[in-house]
């Protein structure tokens, strides 16, 4: 092959990989006022300085500006003159934060009918990590206990020294023990059998000696259900726009509210089901002995009139221990 043959080969080559390489770098761009800062440590300060435009030929200033995330702040000049630029420098401090996070500054600018929007984007590693997540949930039937286990592990470089705080009156107590000492604890939640059926959300803290992070909070959650119960507890209906189901009535079936009663142990039989809120169909499936039941509660269209939604459904059977199941019904009808 001559010179000029391999030599042109060769600019071909190089014109490939170029177009290869743009191609590339295109299929992932980066959207303009984005900043991404990667890996961090909870409790570290981010910060990044984005450039705002004043793209008119008139001086603007800045009207307002708005920070989607606690912690974050924006330091700036408030004066453009025409056609010009200044700097923002956006921090955001992640004590409160963590995993995969995105927060945004919204800028609005005189003369503009839009904001101007920086993003930060990234990843909080957890100082402090509760395994396997700082929301517990509890479902047990009254009389019976349970006990969930957590693991409470220290990413810091120094030694942990904590204690765990219930919130006052909770219906769970905890345990905390050291695994290994000033990293890795165990933590034990109990809800005894005494605690009276009904929904509880309800918290515990974790004081600890870091001060990036000084108290880690756990929300605990505690459904104590009774031998037979309706779940919901409440029918909310939100808010119904009466305008739309005259116009059209096939929505009624959207906004119909749907809840099971169940029994604990064998079958039973929903003897009535009665309400006092008048444009309420209440339908049941099956008719017959079950251990489940599923309600429908629907609406009558040309009952309902503009106002607020409150009364109760009465659902009767025939369990000798809980003869009657009573529901709140709620809403707003405008």
């Amino acid at each position: 092959m001559n010179k000029p043959l391999l030599a042109a080969a060769a600019v071909l080559l190089f014109v490939l990989s170029l177009l290869e390489w743009r191609h590339q770098g295109a299929s992932q761009p980066t959207p303009p006022g984005t900043h991404d800062f990667g890996t961090v440590r909870q409790g570290d300060v981010v910060d990044h300085t984005f450039t705002l435009n004043n793209p008119l030929d008139t001086p603007s200033h800045i009207e307002k500006v708005e920070c989607s995330a606690p912690g974050m702040t924006a330091r700036f000049k408030r004066a453009l003159g025409p056609l010009q630029h200044s700097d923002v420098r956006v921090a955001w401090d992640t004590r409160g934060e963590v995993g995969d996070v995105t927060a945004h500054v919204q800028i609005w600018l005189s003369g503009q009918t839009t904001p101007v929007e920086f993003l930060l984007t990234g990843n909080v590693t957890a100082v402090v990590e509760v395994k396997p997540g700082r929301a517990q949930y509890f479902s047990l039937y009254q009389h019976e206990s349970a006990e969930r286990h957590l693991t409470v592990v220290n990413h810091a470089l120094a030694p942990l020294v904590m204690q765990a705080r219930p919130q006052p009156d909770a219906h769970f107590t905890v345990h905390l023990s050291e695994e290994t000492p000033g990293t890795r604890f165990d933590l034990a939640l109990h809800v005894a059998g005494d605690v009276p059926p009904g929904r509880y959300m309800e918290w515990l803290v974790l004081e600890t000696n870091n001060p990036q992070l000084p108290t880690v909070r756990v929300a605990v959650n505690i459904l104590v259900k009774t031998d037979l119960y309706a779940n919901p507890e409440t029918v909310d209906f939100g808010a119904v726009e009466l305008g739309q189901l005259e116009q059209n009535p096939g929505l009624e079936q959207l906004i119909t509210q749907t809840l099971m009663v169940k029994r604990r142990q064998g079958a039973f039989s929903i003897t009535e089901m009665t309400t006092d809120v008048p444009f309420l169909k209440l339908m049941q499936e099956p008719q017959g002995p079950s251990a489940a039941f599923r309600v429908d509660v629907g609406v009558v269209t040309t009952r309902l009139r503009r106002g607020p939604i409150q009364g109760t459904i009465i659902i009767r059977t025939d369990d000798e221990k809980q003869p009657l199941i009573t529901l709140p019904v709620r809403g707003s009808v405008g």
